[in-house]
């Protein structure tokens, strides 16, 4: 129960991201109007707040113990809710002048990046709080990586042909986002429901306080974080630049954004037989083994 809880919140966290990355820079520029270089500058700099608040929100959450719901589950139930509605808010277009709709849109990603890391911070961080055992990590991670992947497959599957269905393109982007955002409170409730073993009152150490300087320095220290984060950074780029492009080039030069469906059940197909085996390939190759092969 508990793996398929933190699963949950992979598909939590994954339809909402995916859904942003795939189509917002679409919608802003074809749908609200607005000049696609300067949406996608906008996107850039949201991508270096969404890293700067990690830190913040990563200290607020170590520093939290509600008598009620423990450490980092008030920040995923808070942190989802709020996300979900944002996303709704990100999908909306505004009867505003165009300075207006710029505000409306700044904000709107300001706050997604903000309740996205209230949500995805402690979550992950319950990883480490689960369980000790690296093979159980191993399946956690697995379960978090596989609920991600059968999200965002989906998301892509059905987003482009119910938005062809309406007649209005607002509209079809509207009904779109509520399946998302209904999605995303569901699965991230359940998960941080399912952490309640763990997460109580009083069940989770608060650190030490460290001024940003002190914890800069013990990452600094860390190679194997330094070279994760690269990699992490390097897969990420990969797959926001995939998503931010794919709708331009099978709409402009392709002529049918229909098949972004038909790409993401691909996806779906091999997600759900080869993430099952990671756990046996973790074993069998170890971690960095298995990384140099992803790679």
């Amino acid at each position: 129960g508990e793996l398929i809880s933190y699963g949950l919140g992979g598909v939590a966290s994954t339809s909402a991201t995916q859904f942003r990355t795939s189509y917002a820079m679409n919608f802003m520029s074809d749908v609200a109007g607005l000049h696609v270089g300067a949406v996608g500058i906008l996107s850039t700099v949201m991508l270096i707040w969404d890293a700067c608040n990690d830190l913040i929100i990563g200290r607020i959450a170590d520093r939290t113990n509600t008598k009620r719901f423990g450490k980092y589950r008030p920040h995923m139930m808070m942190g989802i809710l709020l996300w979900a509605v944002v996303l709704l808010m990100l999908f909306h277009v505004p009867s505003l002048p165009e300075a207006g709709m710029w505000v409306y849109y700044v904000a709107a990603l300001f706050l997604f990046a903000t309740f996205y890391t209230q949500f995805t911070v402690p979550w992950q961080a319950l990883n480490s709080a689960m369980t000790h055992d690296p093979q159980e990590r191993n399946l956690l991670l697995t379960c978090r990586q596989y609920g991600g992947f059968i999200a965002g497959a989906v998301v892509g599957v059905i987003t482009m042909p119910l938005v062809k269905h309406f007649a209005d393109p607002r509209t079809g982007w509207t009904v779109s986002a509520v399946i998302v955002a209904v999605t995303m409170v569901i699965t991230g409730l359940l998960s941080a429901h399912g952490a309640r073993r763990v997460d109580y009152y009083n069940s989770l150490p608060t650190p030490e306080p460290t001024h940003l300087s002190g914890q800069l320095k013990i990452v600094f220290k860390n190679r194997a974080i330094i070279c994760a984060a690269l990699l992490l950074g390097v897969v990420t780029l990969v797959n926001s630049c995939s998503s931010a492009v794919s709708l331009y080039y099978l709409g402009n030069v392709v002529g049918s954004v229909t098949l972004k469906s038909v790409f993401s059940l691909v996806s779906l197909g091999v997600s759900l037989v080869f993430i099952p085996a990671m756990p046996f390939l973790l074993r069998k190759l170890g971690k960095a083994r298995t990384v140099l092969l992803g790679m």
